[in-house]
C-alpha cells in the first residue's frame, strides 16, 4: 500500500469538530476516542511545517503562539493556513519545536540544528548555576555534552545526504547504528545526572538529546524500509525514556531549592520564589512528558504501517515531498 493513497492533505472537519467537543483527544500524534480509546487518525508532519518551524526565532513558545500569523504572512496558500490552524487547535506545534516530532520525524539538518541550538541555549544558564555549586562536576559534564551535540549535528547532515545516494542503504545502516550509540551516550548522561540532586536540571536536556538521537535512528531504519526494526527501536527508546522520567523528582528538587531560601518564608517574595522554582524545575519535566507521549504515539503509527504493509520509505518520501500542507492525516477506517 502506498502512503500517498492513505494520507490526506487536510485534517477532516469532522475530526476537528470532535476534538473541539472533547469527543476525540490528541495524544502525541494520534487522535483517539475519549470514550473508547479507539484510534481514529494518525498525524504526520510534512515539509512545509518543518520549513516554517525551522524559521521560528527566539522563544519556541512565543513562536508557537504566533504560528498562524506567521503562516499567513509567509504563505498565501489556504491549505497551509488550514494545516497551521489545525496544529494550533490540536496543540501539537510545540512537539515539532522541541525534541519530539509529529508522527515520524522528517526534520532535516536545518530543523535539527534549530532544536539542538535551543538545547544549547537552555544549557548555558544551567552551566552557570552548576558551576557555582560544583565547578569540577560541571567541567566533567560540559565537554562530553558539547562533543555529543556536534556528533548529533553530523548525523543529521549525513541523513540529509543519504537521500541523494543511488544506493544509500549502507550509509543509512551506519547512521542508524551511530545514532543508536549516541542515544546511549545521552541516556548515560541523563542517568548519571539523576544520581545527584545538584545535577537534576542537566538530566532534562540530556533526555531531550536522547529523544533526538533516537528519532534519527528510527528515521534511518524506516528509510531503509526496515519497518520492524524501526518499530523495535521506537518501542525501546520510549521504554528507556519512561524509565528516566520515572526517576525524575522535580518536586523534591524544588523543595530542596526552597529550603535553601528559607529566609523568604512568610514574606511577599515567598510566592514568587515558589513560582520561580516551579517554572525552573517542574515545567521542564512536564515538557519531557509531552515528548514521551509523542514517542509512544510514534510507535503506534509504526505498528500500523507494519500491519497495513505501508512502505516506510514511501511514507517518509510522501511527507518530505509535500509542498502545500504542513500536516498530513491518515484516517483509520472502521
Amino acid at each position: 500500500m502506498l502512503a500517498s493513497e492513505i494520507l490526506l492533505r487536510e485534517v477532516p472537519k469532522h475530526l476537528q469538530v470532535a476534538v473541539k467537543a472533547n469527543q476525540l483527544e490528541v495524544v502525541g500524534s494520534i487522535i483517539r476516542s475519549t470514550s473508547s480509546g479507539r484510534i481514529v487518525a494518525h498525524l504526520q508532519e510534512a515539509r512545509p511545517m518543518v520549513e516554517l518551524l525551522s524559521k521560528v526565532p527566539g522563544d519556541p513558545l512565543t513562536g508557537v503562539l504566533n504560528l498562524a500569523a506567521q503562516g499567513a504572512q509567509i504563505y498565501q496558500n489556504e491549505q497551509i493556513k488550514s494545516g497551521i490552524e489545525a496544529l494550533r487547535q490540536f496543540q501539537t506545534a510545540g512537539l515539532a519545536l522541541n525534541a519530539a516530532s509529529i508522527g515520524i520525524s522528517i526534520a532535516g539538518f536545518a530543523m535539527l540544528n534549530h532544536k539542538i541550538a535551543a538545547l544549547e541555549a537552555g544549557i548555558a544558564s544551567i552551566h552557570s548555576d552548576l558551576e557555582k555549586i560544583d565547578a569540577k562536576l560541571d567541567a566533567l559534564w560540559r565537554e562530553p555534552w558539547a562533543r555529543d551535540c556536534r556528533s548529533l549535528r553530523t548525523l543529521a547532515e549525513k541523513l540529509d545526504e543519504s537521500w541523494f545516494l543511488t544506493d544509500g542503504r549502507g550509509e543509512l545502516a551506519d547512521i542508524a547504528n551511530e545514532a543508536h550509540e549516541l542515544a546511549g551516550q545521552f541516556h548515560r548522561q541523563a542517568e548519571d545526572a539523576l544520581e545527584s540532586d545538584a545535577m537534576f536540571l542537566v538530566a532534562v536536556p540530556a533526555v531531550e538529546a536522547f529523544a533526538l538521537a533516537s528519532a534519527l535512528r528510527i528515521t534511518a531504519r524506516l528509510a531503509m524500509d526496515e519497518n520492524k526494526a524501526a518499530l523495535e527501536a521506537s518501542l525501546s527508546s520510549t521504554r528507556k525514556m519512561s524509565e528516566l522520567l520515572g526517576s525524575m523528582k522535580p518536586a523534591k528538587a524544588a523543595v530542596l531549592e526552597l529550603q535553601a531560601r528559607g529566609d523568604l518564608l512568610g514574606t511577599p517574595e515567598w510566592d514568587a520564589e515558589i513560582t520561580k522554582q516551579r517554572t525552573r524545575l517542574v515545567d521542564p519535566v512536564s515538557r519531557l512528558r509531552t515528548i514521551e507521549a509523542s514517542s509512544a504515539a510514534r510507535g503506534v503509527t509504526l505498528e500500523s504501517l507494519l500491519e497495513q504493509g505501508v512502505s516506510g520509505r514511501d511514507w517518509l518520501e510522501t511527507a518530505s515531498r509535500e509542498d502545500k500542507s504542513p500536516l498530513l492525516v491518515w484516517e483509520v477506517k472502521d
